[in-house]
This record gives structure tokens, sequence and C-alpha cells, in this order.
């Protein structure tokens, strides 16, 4: 099985921090991503399946993800997009946390989804 990207420990705590992960989904993304393991090894170690592990590290990554557009992606952006998308930032950031559910991240998958369409298009 593939191993994730690999993440060193300062970096993973801090996107972990941003998440809602609980100590066992936490530990089980963090030995994927900082220690290399596959998902398959770490869900053998903790009794579950590999997709379990694979969310784990997906809470990881979209907060990633989320830095990286927040940071950097409007300034690449065409200017038609780069104002609705930094209000969008900036509305999304003043939600508190429990605010926020499956079915708004959900939303935002799919939105962000067709806005990378539209900028390929664009681009």
């Amino acid at each position: 099985m593939k191993h994730a990207p690999r993440l060193g420990a300062h970096e993973f705590d801090q996107l972990a921090n941003a998440t809602r992960l609980g100590p066992k989904a936490r530990e089980m993304a963090r030995l994927a991503l900082v220690e290399g393991r596959t998902m398959h090894e770490v869900a053998q170690a903790f009794g579950t399946i590999p997709q379990r592990v694979g969310l784990s590290v997906g809470s990881i990554h979209r907060v990633q993800a989320s830095l990286a557009w927040s940071c950097q992606g409007s300034q690449a952006l065409p200017d038609p997009l780069a104002v609705p998308l930094q209000a969008f930032i900036a509305a999304f950031n003043a939600l508190r946390p429990a605010q926020i559910d499956a079915a708004v991240i959900a939303d935002l998958q799919t939105l962000l989804g067709q806005a990378r369409q539209r900028i390929a298009g664009i681009a």
C-alpha cells in the first residue's frame, strides 16, 4: 500500500491542532505522515481498516490544502476570482469551528472542485 507524503513532527502538530481529530485518529495520522508507515500497517496496529486511517490523514491534508489556498491561492488566480475568493476565505475563517459540520465541509469541497475546474478553463 502507498505511503502518505511525510511531514515533520512540528508541521504535523500545527496542522493536527487545526483539526478536530481525537487522540486515536491523530496518532494514526501521525504514524502515517510523520513516521512514514503505510496506511495498512497503521490500520493493523490499531485494529481498524486502512480507509479509517485514510480519513485521519485526509483531515490533515485538508487543513494543509486550506492553508495553501488561503496563503497563496488567491494571488495566483485571475483578478475576477481573486476578490470573491479572498472574501470567502475571510468569512470562512470568521466561523467558529463548532459551526463547521460535515455538510458544510462537503459543500465546500464541491464548490472548490467547481472553482478549480473553472480556473483550469480560464488559465
